[in-house]
C-alpha cells in the first residue's frame, strides 16, 4: 500500500520509480536500496571515493576476517568470496560514477524513450573530467598517509577541512544526475552537498536525508564540512533518524520532516541464525563479545566508552578467570588498550581478534554469553540491532524514555552505565536457568521483527518519501 501511494505521489509506476542514495556510511545505503530493489524499485547508491571496511558490500555477505586497525584503509572488494558487487552500487570520483550511472541508463533505454530523462549527465568539458579525476587520485593517496601521520586528536578537524575542500574544488553540476532520480537520498555528512552545489530545488527530484549520528556533536563543530552538513540536512524535505538520541535534534531543526527510521538491515542471516542461538544458549557460557571499535573520546565523536569496559575487564581479572572477553583489534586507539590489557591477556581473560565482517560477527553473538556494545550514547547501532534479532544479551547505556518516543516501546536490552553495573549484570545472565535464557530469546526475536526488522525499516522510509511528495 505504501508503495502504490508513493508511486501516486510520483505520477510513475513503480518499475519506473527511481532512487538514488549518496554516502554508504555502514552499508546503510546499500542495505537501504537493496530492500528497494526486492519491490522493483530502481534504486541504486553512489560512494564517491569512500573505503571504509564497512562501507563495501562485501562487509554485508563475506566471511571475511583479517588484520586491519585502521578502518580507513581499505576496502574488501578483494576479498575472493563468491558474492559479486552489483552493478547499480557505484563508487569511485564523481566521473566514474556518472559514467557507469550513464551505461546503466543507456542499457535500460537504448532508444532514449522514457520520459523524463536528462540522458547526458557526464560533464562534457575535459577539464572538469580532468580536474575531477586527478583530485579524487590525490585524495585517495593522501587520506590514508594523514590517517598515519596526524595525531589523532587533531585528526578529524584536518582531514573534515581536507574532504570539504577536496569536494569544493571537484565540483561537477549533479543536477542532471538528480534530475533522473524521483528521490535522493543523502546518508551521514554527505547533506553537505545540498549546501555545496547549486542545487535546482524547485526540480522534480525530493532530497531528502538519513542521520548515522552525524545530529549529535558533528553538526555543532566549527569546521566547514559540519557546517554544511548542517545546513544539508535543514534543506532535506525529510531527515531520517536512525539512531534514538538523535530524533530532538532533527525535530529542533525547523522545516525537514522528521521520521524515526530503524537501521537498514538484512534479515536473512539474522532467521537463519536463530536456530544456532536456540542450541547454543546454554553452552554459550564463557564468551562475552566486545565489538565496538576502540577510539578516543574527540571533540566531534563521544567515542563508544570504551574505557569503562576496560575497567570492567580489569575489575573481572580479579574475581574470575574462566570468562573471556572477545575484543576486535579495530579503530584508533586499538595499540593503547592492547598495552593495557596485556596483563590481562597473557592471562587468557583477553582474546584480540581481526576485524571480522557481518556474518562472521552475527556468527560470534550467536555463541556468546551476551554482547557489550557502549555505553557513552543512550542509543545503538547495527551491532544491538543484529544482537537483538538473535536473542542475545546486550548491556548498553540505555534510555527507555528515548525508545517509547522512538519505537512506542521499551527495548529488550540491559542497561548500564559504569563496571560496577557491566558486572552484575553479567554475573545475572551467567546464573539465568534455561527457562528465563528461552523467555528472553523469544521475547528479544519477537521485538526485533516488530520494530527493527528490513520490513519495519523499509516501511518507514517509504511513508517519508511518500511525505517529501505531500509535505506532511
Amino acid at each position: 500500500m505504501l508503495l502504490e501511494s508513493l508511486s501516486d505521489l510520483a505520477g510513475k509506476s513503480k518499475e519506473n520509480l527511481r532512487i538514488l542514495h549518496i554516502g554508504n556510511i555502514a552499508n546503510n545505503a546499500y542495505l537501504a536500496a537493496r530492500s528497494e530493489r526486492r519491490l522493483g524499485i530502481d534504486s541504486h547508491v553512489i560512494s564517491l571515493d569512500y573505503t571504509h571496511i564497512m562501507g563495501s558490500p562485501e562487509w554485508e555477505h563475506c566471511r571475511i576476517s583479517r588484520q586491519q586497525s585502521d578502518h580507513f584503509s581499505q576496502d574488501f572488494t578483494d576479498c575472493s568470496c563468491e558474492f559479486s558487487r552489483p552493478n547499480w552500487f557505484h563508487s569511485g570520483s564523481t566521473v566514474d560514477v556518472l559514467e557507469t550511472i550513464q551505461q546503466h541508463f543507456n542499457s535500460i533505454d537504448p532508444a532514449n524513450n522514457i520520459q523524463n530523462f536528462k540522458w547526458e549527465i557526464i560533464p562534457k568539458s575535459q577539464v572538469d573530467k580532468f580536474r575531477n579525476t586527478a583530485i579524487s587520485f590525490g585524495w585517495r593517496v593522501l587520506r590514508p598517509i594523514g590517517r598515519k601521520v596526524i595525531p589523532i586528536k587533531f585528526r578529524a578537524k584536518i582531514i573534515g577541512g581536507l574532504v570539504h575542500k577536496f569536494r569544493k574544488m571537484s565540483q561537477i553540476d549533479l543536477n542532471p544526475l538528480f534530475y533522473n532520480f524521483d528521490i535522493v537520498n543523502f546518508y551521514g555528512s554527505s547533506p553537505s552537498l545540498l549546501a555545496n552545489s547549486n542545487i535546482q530545488f524547485s526540480s522534480q527530484s525530493k532530497f531528502v536525508s538519513t542521520e548515522h549520528g552525524t545530529l549529535r556533536d558533528y553538526i555543532f563543530a566549527d569546521y566547514p564540512l559540519s557546517v554544511d552538513t548542517k545546513s544539508g540536512y535543514e534543506l532535506s524535505k525529510v531527515i531520517f533518524v536512525t539512531n534514538q538520541d538523535c530524533l530532538p535534534i532533527a525535530k529542533s531543526m525547523g522545516n525537514p520532516i522528521v521520521v524515526a527510521m530503524p537501521h537498514p538491515v538484512n534479515d536473512e542471516k539474522i532467521h537463519s541464525l536463530r536456530n544456532l542461538r536456540r542450541t547454543k544458549i546454554q553452552q554459550a557460557r564463557k564468551r562475552i563479545l566486545v565489538p565496538s571499535r576502540h577510539s578516543l573520546t574527540l571533540d566531534i565523536d563521544r567515542g563508544k566508552g570504551n574505557e569503562t569496559v576496560y575497567e570492567l575487564i580489569k575489575s573481572m581479572a580479579e574475581v574470575r578467570d574462566d570468562l573471556k572477553f572477545t575484543l576486535i583489534a579495530w579503530g584508533d586507539n586499538v595499540k593503547s588498550a592492547k598495552e593495557l590489557l596485556s596483563q590481562e591477556e597473557s592471562q587468557g581473560i583477553v582474546e584480540w581478534i581481526d576485524v571480522v565482517s557481518r556474518p562472521l560477527l552475527k556468527e560470534m553473538m550467536a555463541e556468546s554469553l551476551c554482547l557489550l556494545d557502549q555505553f557513552k550514547i543512550e542509543a545503538y547501532g547495527a551491532v544491538t540491532v543484529d544482537a537483538i534479532g538473535l536473542g542475545v544479551p546486550v548491556i548498553t547505556a540505555h534510555n527507555c524514555k528515548n525508545d517509547f518516543d522512538y519505537f512506542g516501546s521499551c527495548a529488550p536490552v540491559l542497561s548500564a552505565i559504569n563496571s560496577e553495573e557491566i558486572l552484575a549484570t553479567i554475573l545475572k545472565i551467567e546464573a539465568a536457568n534455561l527457562s528465563d535464557e528461552t523467555l528472553h530469546f523469544e521475547y528479544s526475536c519477537s521485538w526485533y521483527d516488530n520494530h527493527l526488522s528490513e520490513i519495519q525499516s523499509l516501511r518507514k522510509r517509504l511513508d517519508g518519501y511518500a511525505k517529501s511528495y505531500r509535505g506532511i
